[in-house]
């Protein structure tokens, strides 16, 4: 299964990019790299750049090795990875198909009962609502491009409280960026932006340490962890984005040649048994390249592009998308700039994975990880001041080791 995905993975590399000379942009053009690996050759395709829609027909798929059906509810179903079978949940009124492998209306279903029990109040906001993802509750927000809007469980929807002005946003005024995500692991595994549960594979341990010569006095430090972050599953992640983090490398023989996969949303819940992330950014220190990954409604790509800098020192790596542009920055320095790209971002029914890409337990990130933040619905984005070229730490850094997270097995 994985191989698959890394075959469709390896094609969709687009080797370079010339940027537009008719804008008033950093007009440079992207260092050509290698591919990823000889699959991509294996396949001749080096770039698809335009998906076009298609129907789905009901064949019969053979995916008994992969998918199979659960034994007492039919509204579930197990799928098969790393040695094991995990559970998962179809949404409220789907039934598991075996011999569709995917998710079906039942066939005898004319007309299906309101129900809601997938949804409930939240416990104290009444302009939020929660949902049930893979028996995990993650929190929603009513009010995303209005004011004024309160859950109603009866209903099982949002409706406008009784003192809604019913404003809705207006395309030509700013409007601050709505947080999904914010970690800073100054106090902790603590999401600040939704108060999401944060999960750590189970029998990882991931520390938090002080490093000296940074800004902040906590960074997150991954060898065999990964965190899954529930909130993102089936939430819009709009036609305004803009991700942040720093991160430094381990100095390590057998990743540095390899794509080290710092955060995407892709995951194994699909007919295919795997869902490619509509976002995914990883980093390889052999040549100092980074690796977007990045579908919109008209257009999937990956992209390659390269900086010169230290491999294994701290770096801040900044995305910014809004409707027609899309710009990755290195320490300030553009890295990506693309107008291929149209609308808003794809949604998966997927957790955002940090630390490894869920399917390719080899793109396992190590190294430190901080202040990551994940923002959506920023309209106007305002340019950053570009940061100086970055500056190597002094080969005495020290690194104390602060706090200790670990999953249980």
């Amino acid at each position: 299964m994985a191989s698959i995905r890394c075959l469709i993975l390896a094609g969709l590399i687009c080797q370079c990019l010339t940027l537009p000379t008719n804008k008033g942009k950093d007009n440079k053009q992207i260092k050509q790299t290698k591919p990823l690996d000889m699959r991509a050759e294996v396949n001749n395709i080096n770039k698809l750049t335009t998906i076009q829609p298609t129907i789905p027909t009901k064949l019969a798929v053979n995916c008994s090795a992969t998918h199979q059906t659960h034994k007492t509810d039919p509204n579930k179903f197990l799928v098969f990875y790393n040695k094991g079978w995990y559970e998962q949940v179809c949404q409220t009124g789907l039934m598991w198909n075996q011999t569709l492998c995917r998710c079906e209306y039942a066939s005898d279903a004319l007309e299906l009962p309101h129900k809601c029990v997938d949804y409930r109040p939240h416990s104290f906001n009444s302009s939020k609502y929660e949902q049930m993802v893979n028996r995990k509750w993650v929190v929603r927000d009513c009010n995303l491009a209005v004011s004024g809007l309160i859950w109603h469980q009866t209903m099982c929807r949002c409706i406008w409280g009784p003192d809604a002005n019913e404003n809705f946003v207006h395309g030509d005024e700013a409007q601050p960026c709505d947080t999904m995500f914010n970690a800073t692991f100054e106090t902790g595994l603590i999401d600040h932006a939704k108060s999401s549960f944060i999960e750590l594979n189970p029998g990882a341990i991931l520390s938090l340490r002080q490093i000296q010569g940074k800004t902040s006095t906590r960074a997150a430090y991954l060898q065999d962890a990964f965190l899954t972050v529930w909130y993102f599953a089936g939430n819009e992640m709009s036609d305004s984005l803009q991700i942040e983090f720093s991160f430094k490398a381990e100095k390590k023989s057998d990743t540095k040649d390899k794509y080290q996969i710092i955060m995407s949303n892709g995951c194994n819940v699909s007919e295919l048994g795997y869902t490619t992330p509509s976002i995914a950014i990883g980093f390889r220190a052999e040549d100092q390249s980074f690796l977007l990954a990045f579908e919109t409604a008209n257009v999937r790509k990956a992209i390659v592009c390269t900086r010169d800098l230290l491999p294994y020192q701290w770096h801040k790596v900044s995305l910014i998308y809004e409707d027609g542009t899309l710009l990755l920055r290195v320490d300030g320095q553009p890295c990506i700039i693309s107008e291929e790209f149209r609308g808003p971002v794809q949604k998966t029914s997927c957790p955002m994975t940090i630390g490894t890409d869920p399917l390719e337990k080899e793109s396992r990130y190590v190294g430190y990880l901080d202040d990551i933040t994940i923002s959506r619905y920023c309209s106007r984005f305002e340019e950053e001041v570009p940061h100086p070229e970055n500056v190597p730490e002094p080969p005495d850094m020290i690194e104390n080791k602060i706090d200790t997270f670990s999953a249980l097995v």
